[in-house]
């Protein structure tokens, strides 16, 4: 039996550079060995519904060595993290492989180890040294030159899936740079105020509301929760008004700091729309733009479409006094 034992630690989004590892590594042993993979589709791999935690945490165990597979989108995944930590406090070989990234650029909880290129065939940290050190591992010595001479369709199935996944994980990266830059946005988390104008028909503006935000990032959301200032929320029943004190509102950050927002309410009033926001100043505590939604000034009055200008600042002072030539008012529109 071979003494070589191998589990995958990827991210579920990278499951066909986990495949390619578990085709090659079964291929190189004759079957011999099949890695083991949490997204494996095949009938008897994967995760079973609902014990993923207990399987994965068995599969640890029982490998040999850890093939930690690391690109720019799993680099710092805490899922990856955690298996990587479990892994080391049993003291097993863990074996990062990076791919489409520059080894400098690892996670510094990897650094340490002896990493190897996933997408590099030669050289000290290429793939082929990887087979070779495994395959130490499995037979017991180095493999004999003819047998390694042996590994070249192998390997060239396996850059074939790398380069399918380059492809795939570019359009992941691409839409995850350019839609939403999760470093950017985790400046913006805390408490913010917010002030809202409206810009009527005439050209004229006034204040429409003042509110304060709470906002938190995922790595796909920037997500914000207001604080309703709306009039006639005195006049609410209990549940009706506690209903109507928030409204939250998510959307996506760029690098430079412009924000793309929606919001909406199942609250008292069904209020939808949009807001885009730029930095203003150097600061970064000081945002700019406009809005536009179906809403109302007062609970009392049936939402209409209206368009405006938006401040948001970490200074409820900053935000409140920002156009003071605009006078706010809080009556129903007609009276």
């Amino acid at each position: 039996m071979s003494a070589l034992k191998i589990f995958i630690s990827h991210h579920h989004e990278e499951k066909l550079l986990a495949l390619a590892w578990q085709e090659l590594v079964r291929t190189l042993t004759q079957g011999m060995v099949v890695p083991w993979y949490s997204s494996d589709e095949r009938a008897a791999g994967g995760v079973a519904p609902g014990e993923w935690r207990p399987q994965v945490t068995q599969e640890i165990e029982n490998a040999t060595v850890i093939l930690v597979l690391i690109t720019p989108i799993s680099n710092d995944k805490p899922w990856v993290f955690y298996e990587s930590g479990l892994a080391s406090g049993q003291h097993k070989t863990i074996l990062p492989v990076y791919y489409f990234m520059r080894q400098e650029s690892l996670n510094s909880i990897f650094k340490s180890s002896q990493c190897y290129q996933g997408d590099q065939p030669d050289g000290p940290t290429g793939v082929t040294a990887l087979c070779n050190r495994l395959m130490i591992v499995h037979l017991g010595a180095d493999p004999p030159d003819d047998v390694r001479l042996g590994w070249e369709p192998w390997m060239q199935r396996y850059f074939a899936k790398v380069r399918d996944e380059r492809e795939n994980s570019h359009a992941r990266t691409l839409f995850q740079d350019h839609f939403h830059d999760v470093h950017a946005a985790s400046r913006m988390e805390g408490d913010w105020f917010s002030k809202w104008t409206a810009i009527h028909d005439d050209k004229s503006e006034d204040v429409f509301e003042v509110d304060s935000l709470f906002v938190w990032t995922s790595a796909e959301r920037l997500r914000m929760v207001g604080t309703s200032a709306k009039a006639g929320r005195e006049e609410l029943s209990v549940k009706a008004r506690e209903a109507s004190r928030f409204y939250p509102m998510e959307g996506v950050v760029s690098k430079a700091g412009w924000v793309a927002l929606s919001y909406w309410s199942g609250g008292a009033i069904p209020i939808c729309g949009t807001t885009l926001l730029v930095p203003k100043g150097s600061s970064g505590e000081l945002l700019v733009g406009t809005w536009q939604g179906y809403t109302s000034k007062h609970l009392g009055d049936d939402p209409v479409f209206t368009t405006g200008r938006v401040v948001v600042s970490r200074s409820r002072k900053v935000a409140e006094e920002y156009w003071p030539e605009l006078k706010g008012s809080t009556s129903r529109a007609g009276e």
